[in-house]
Order: structure tokens, then sequence, then C-alpha cells
């Protein structure tokens, strides 16, 4: 064999390897269809995480760190079908509605400090203020003067097969439809006086007088989607933010999910009783099913002026907007978290700490994320174990917020150690780099030995 042939098949051989090496180091970072993890953690944080959920009893946890526009790690603990496990993350989905306004917004369709009443077909009025106007900002803010929760809208936000179980396993006492109304004979019957769903103490506070949470607001919010788009929310969800970040594990309806749904469970009495599979039907305030992969190309959207994956969800601006505190307040959250106060479906919370939480029955996460002149880091944790009903607060602070403070303690650590050589991503990079210039140099020497030898045998 020739050392020129020699050459040519050294030279293949080490494309063939680098490429293959960079290929794993490649699929290790994004995630391929069934594993459990990509990335890893610190082995002694991984093993910590595991010892709480088994004293804890909690079912699954799956968790994610993100470094400026990348999701570095993910793992799932305990769902039979890995990262593909598809949770709901309850009041998360507040913010994709958030998102979904100011989308709205940036193509003038609306304007956030305008009358809501402009766009519906039946009058929402505060009885006491009747003149008071209720805008799209004053109920994305909480600020709107509805209460919590509304006669009959918990009861229409869950299927009959979850008051059933409630009525069964709690002994409350909801009422199991003959006939679900839709969104549309819903609100009617709920804000018009004579509605059969209608009660003043759907009302608190003057509107736009001061925060008050209320999910029954977000049910208005995505009726007003309908009304302004001609699209059903989650149509319109789906167009313009999930198929374009490329969310292919999320949506609203268990139906298209049932195979890889973490079974919910919920902590009754100091046990753990399984739930059954269930929609929530207020889809702009807590619907949202989805993995941590998907939702860390929306969170990444939010950390990153509105862009993510060449994708731009947002204007710069529109998030700047919508990150900016609308009320100021305290309160104490799940685990070591503070409010601090709120935006537009945005949560703000002490030490610069942004994002949202959620909660449902069987289900309790968190997306959150820091940011700094020199970046953002973040972490998504979700877990099929939650304690809704009776609130065992101390209980779920003690083992699920404990985990994920540990985790987003980790990302800061991961955030401020400096980038390693050794990162096998850029270090294959490195690696073609070298080869390719070594085979050039190789190539051009051969063949001017090759040249010089057969003029001196000619």
């Amino acid at each position: 064999m020739s050392r020129k042939s020699s050459s040519i098949k050294f030279l293949v051989f080490s494309y063939v390897f680098i490429v293959f090496f960079l290929s794993i180091s490649f699929y290790s970072r994004i995630g391929i269809s069934g594993v459990n993890e990509l990335g890893s953690i610190s082995p002694k944080l991984d093993s910590e995480i595991q010892r709480m959920m088994e004293e804890g009893g909690i079912p699954s946890i799956q968790a994610g760190i993100v470094i400026q526009d990348e999701l570095i790690w993910a793992k799932d603990y305990g769902s039979p079908s890995g990262l593909e496990s598809v949770y709901m993350v309850a009041s998360i989905s507040k913010t994709i509605t958030a998102t979904v306004f100011l989308q709205l917004y940036e193509r003038n369709l609306i304007d956030l400090n305008e009358d809501i009443n402009s766009y519906l077909p039946f009058e929402v009025q505060h009885p006491s203020y009747p003149t008071t106007e209720i805008t799209f900002r004053m109920l994305l803010a909480h600020e709107s003067g509805l209460n919590r929760y509304f006669y009959y809208s918990d009861n229409y936000a869950y299927d009959n097969d979850v008051l059933e179980w409630g009525n069964e396993a709690l002994g409350t006492n909801y009422t199991i439809w003959s006939y679900h109304p839709t969104l549309e004979e819903f609100l009617h019957g709920s804000f018009t006086p004579s509605g059969p769903y209608y009660s003043p103490d759907i009302w608190e506070w003057r509107p736009g007088l001061r925060f008050l949470y209320s999910s029954a607001g977000y049910l208005l919010l995505e009726y007003l989607v309908e009304c302004i788009t001609n699209q059903t929310f989650a149509m319109y969800v789906q167009e313009n933010i999930l198929d374009p970040l490329g969310m292919t594990s999320s949506g609203y309806n268990a139906n298209d999910f049932v195979d890889v749904t973490a079974t919910p469970f919920e902590r009754i009495g100091g046990i753990s009783i399984e739930l059954p599979i269930y929609n929530y039907n207020n889809l702009a305030a807590g619907g949202l099913r989805t993995t941590v992969s998907d939702l860390a190309k929306f969170m990444i959207a939010h950390m990153n002026q509105g862009e993510s994956n060449g994708y731009q969800l947002l204007k710069a601006e529109s998030v700047e907007s919508m990150h900016q505190t609308q009320n100021i307040f305290g309160g104490k959250e799940v685990g070591n978290l503070y409010w601090a106060g709120y935006g537009l479906g945005w949560s703000l919370y002490t030490q610069g700490i942004q994002g949202h939480s959620g909660s449902l029955p069987g289900y309790g996460c968190h997306m959150l994320y820091n940011e700094s002149d020199a970046g953002s880091y973040g972490i998504i944790t979700i877990t099929n174990l939650n304690s809704a009903w009776e609130q065992e607060w101390n209980w779920l602070d003690d083992y699920y917020g404990t985990i994920r403070d540990m985790i987003f303690d980790e990302a800061a650590s991961i955030f401020d150690e400096p980038a390693s050589l050794f990162n096998p991503f850029p270090l294959a990079l490195l690696l073609i780099g070298v080869i390719s210039i070594a085979a050039v140099v190789i190539i051009i020497v051969r063949y001017k030995f090759f040249r010089k030898s057969r003029t001196k045998s000619d």
C-alpha cells in the first residue's frame, strides 16, 4: 500500500471518528427520543434528589437546568416514559396566555389598556363600579377586581371524572355536569345577573385598585382570545407558540398524550392517592401539559429578549413590558421563594428570581430563572404529586421545595463556573478543525512529493 493511500485512509478514519464523537456529544446535549437524562449534574445532587424522593414518597420529578439559551441538563426521575413523560404545569399556563396577549398587542389587534367589553357579546361590569372599565392589563395583572374563583368556575374547570373522585374521596359536593356548557355559555351565565351561574360574590375590589390573584379572570381571557382571533384558544397557542418553538410534546388535551402522561397523585391524610388523568378546562389559567425539554424552549425566549432557537416569539420590548412590575407586594411562596410582585402573567420574586409556579391536584411545578449583566440561568421542576386539596404545604416544602432549591443552587454554581476547555462539544469542533488543517497539509505535501518523485523518475 502506498504512503499516499495510507494518508488518505488515515484522514477518512479520523473524520469518521470525530464526526461520531461530535454526534454523541450533540445528542447528549439536546436529548434523544426515549432517553431518561441529557447532560449531567453532580453525582452528589443526583443521589440526594433520589434519596429525598424516596423519603417523601414522590412518584416522579422531571427537572432541567437552562444556562443562557441552552438546556444543559434534564432528567426524569421515576416516570416510565423518561423525558418524554408529559405533566400538567398548572398556573405556568398563565405565562403562555400573557404571551398570547402581547402578541396580539404587537399585531395591533388590541390595546392592553382597552376596555374588554369592546370585544365581548355580553357586558362584564363590577356591579358596585359599573362605569369603571376593565382592561386586558387588569386581567393579566390580576387587578380586575374578580375573585380568585367564582361560583361554579372551579366546577366548570374540571372533568366529571375528577369531580366524582373529589366527591367520593374527599366528601366534596361538586355538581356533576349532565351538560357541560360551552365557554361562552358559562361566562355569559356567570357575568349576567340573571344568568344560571351568576353570584355577586364573583367581585371584590374596584377594578384597578389592587392585586387579587384570579384564575377565573384568565378564563375570561381565554374567551377573549376566541373573540379576537376567531380561533379556539388551544388552536391559537398551537399555531403561534407551540409549533414555532418546536414544542412537539405540549398541548391542552389529555387524549393526545395518553401513553406518556405522568399519572397524578394527591396527598390526602398523609398518603398518596391516585387521581384519574384529567383535563383542566380553564386552559388559559392552568391547562397546559408539557415536558421540561419543551417548556425550556419557551423559557429561553423569555430569558433572551423574546428569541428562542431562531424564532422571535415576542419583541424585546414586549418581553420587558410583560416582566415589568405591575403591582408590588410581599407574601410567602413554596419553599424559600417569596413573592415581590407581579407583572403580566409573570411572577416576580425576591433576589431577582422571576418566572411562575403552578399547582393543581396531582401536579406541582416551577419555571424560574435569574438574570444579570453576565447572562441568565434557570430551572424547571415538575412533580406528579401535590396537596392542592388539603394544602399540606409544609410537607411540600420539605421535599419537593427543597429539591427545587437544590437544583436552582446547582444552576447558579454551573453559571458561575468558567467554560471548560474540555466541554466535549466545542472540543470536537476544535479537533475537526485541527484534523482538517492537518489533512490539507498532508495532501499538499504528499502531492508535491509525488510530483517530485515522478519528475525524477521521468
